[in-house]
């Protein structure tokens, strides 16, 4: 399963240069949260950025940022879900959604996003059906 997210964050992938749950950010936190929330284990999972390296202006890469996804998409032929997570990751899985019919695709929000509780459900409930489509077994926590 791929969690598709926006871009490095200033102090997590940034400073690690990794998207990972093991970073000390936001978004890093709240993920592995609403991972296990979800009974997902996160080394089930990949986390990807739609703009993998650091910019001033995340919007205008979006386009750069899919065709380094579909590079990275050759790597992984045993994938089978893509998790586009914000306003950023929806539109780049998007411009390359319609090459990888084979992959179920389940959008939510970003993880860092404030939006409540409400917003955390939804985070949840879609990685819990990404992990059923994944063929990924519960991880009880």
């Amino acid at each position: 399963m791929l969690l598709l997210l926006s871009d490095p964050g200033l102090n997590g992938a940034q400073i690690t240069n990794l998207a990972s749950v093991d970073n000390q950010d936001k978004t890093a936190k709240n993920t592995l949260r609403l991972l296990a929330e979800a009974q997902l284990d996160p080394r089930d999972v990949l986390n990807w950025n739609i703009v993998p390296w650091a910019t001033a202006n995340a919007d205008a890469e979006i386009d750069a940022g899919a065709i380094s996804l579909r590079g990275l998409l050759k790597l992984l032929p045993e994938l089978r879900v893509v998790v586009p997570m914000g306003t950023r990751a929806r539109p780049g899985w998007g411009r390359i959604r319609a090459h990888y019919p084979h992959l179920r695709t389940h959008d939510t929000a970003h993880p860092a996003q404030r939006g409540g509780r409400v917003r955390e459900l939804d985070i949840v409930r879609a990685l819990r059906s990404a992990r059923v489509d994944a063929g990924l077994s519960s991880n009880p926590t």
